[in-house]
């Protein structure tokens, strides 16, 4: 005898709501802090004389440029939050 024939078990109904569907202000989804600000506009000051693959380079390229001083801004960061860390073990350390 299989497991199935041993163990039958019906369908699981789902339940319905007969109320109308509108967002509860309790689980309405949270705005972002930026959604009323204009996003940043990346083009070069002569964007009429490129060709569309020239402007989608550049667009590239700037991207990468962003991307790198963030990783870097972050590299940073982690490294001072490390200092701080050492500083703070040397320190109990120093009174145990």
């Amino acid at each position: 005898m299989t497991a199935a024939a041993r163990n039958p078990t019906a369908p699981k109904k789902r339940k319905i709501d007969d109320r109308p569907s509108q967002p509860d202000e309790q689980h309405a989804k949270k705005k972002s802090p930026l959604f009323n600000q204009p996003q940043k506009f990346y083009a070069p000051t002569s964007i009429s004389s490129m060709s569309r693959e020239e402007l989608s380079e550049w667009r590239k390229e700037q991207r990468r440029k962003r991307n790198r001083e963030s990783a870097a801004a972050s590299r940073n960061k982690t490294r001072a939050r490390i200092d701080e860390l050492e500083g703070e073990v040397t320190q109990w350390k120093g009174r145990y």
